[in-house]
């Protein structure tokens, strides 16, 4: 499991259910309130937690990282407006 993360005080084990989340297609309790998943209209599924919103690497872009998604690894993106993004991959 690889965390990258600049500012964020999101503790790693949250981030990494959020992540399992994501990718397993349902939602995540966390601190006892849930979070659902939701889709972007170009089907990656992603959840809003904490002002940020966790998305998986779209597969379908021509980068570096939907490669590796093309190739079984499994990436999410923490993104919040103006601030840097977090990465997570397994």
């Amino acid at each position: 499991m690889i965390i990258q993360k600049n500012t964020s005080t999101i503790e790693d084990h949250v981030l990494i259910k959020i992540h399992d989340s994501i990718h397993a297609g349902h939602g995540v309790i966390i601190n006892n309130q849930f979070y659902d998943i939701n889709t972007e209209n170009n089907g990656c599924k992603y959840i809003d937690f904490d002002n940020y919103r966790f998305i998986e690497q779209n597969k379908n872009k021509f980068s570096f990282y939907a490669i590796k998604v093309q190739n079984n690894s499994k990436i999410t993106w923490g993104i919040l407006k103006n601030t840097p993004w977090i990465y997570v991959e397994n």
